[in-house]
């Protein structure tokens, strides 16, 4: 079992992460998500993202959910948010569930991405192109 989770400013490469989960035998499906700063926000204008979080409680959170998704059949889970500035189409969040089946895996994946959003004390300012900006508590969207 591998369970990965951070916070980073630098870029996010999914094969990155890929490539540090060892796969065995037990492995049926690889789930990811990768969540991307979008250009708008309903009739505004998006430059950019910029993310803070309080760091050792979000990491701790981060690990939580990954050890939830673990004792529901997940082998290797990785949870990892950017922070700092975040540019148009730049991965912002990825979540990636490996199980022995694809329907654990997909539910999961949904679960580590929805539990994010809930819990993790991660805050998003989004910038607009006529220089205005608002903060955002990074919580689940209806």
């Amino acid at each position: 079992m591998t369970i990965i989770v951070d916070l980073i400013s630098e870029k996010l490469e999914l094969s990155n992460y890929l490539n540090q989960i060892n796969l065995n035998g037990k492995t049926g499906a690889i789930v990811t998500f990768s969540g991307l700063t979008r250009d708008y926000f309903q009739d505004k204008q998006v430059v950019t993202l910029e993310y803070e979080s309080y760091k050792e409680m979000a990491l701790s959170c981060l690990r939580q959910i990954a050890e939830e998704c673990v004792s529901r059949g997940a082998i290797n889970v990785c949870l990892v948010h950017r922070e700092g500035i975040v540019g148009i189409n730049e991965v912002s969040v990825i979540c990636v569930v490996m199980c022995s089946h694809r329907k654990l895996a997909f539910e999961l994946c949904e679960y580590s991405l929805e539990s994010i959003k809930q819990i993790v004390p991660i805050w998003k300012k989004e910038i607009y192109t006529d220089n205005s900006a608002t903060w955002k508590e990074n919580k689940l969207i209806n």
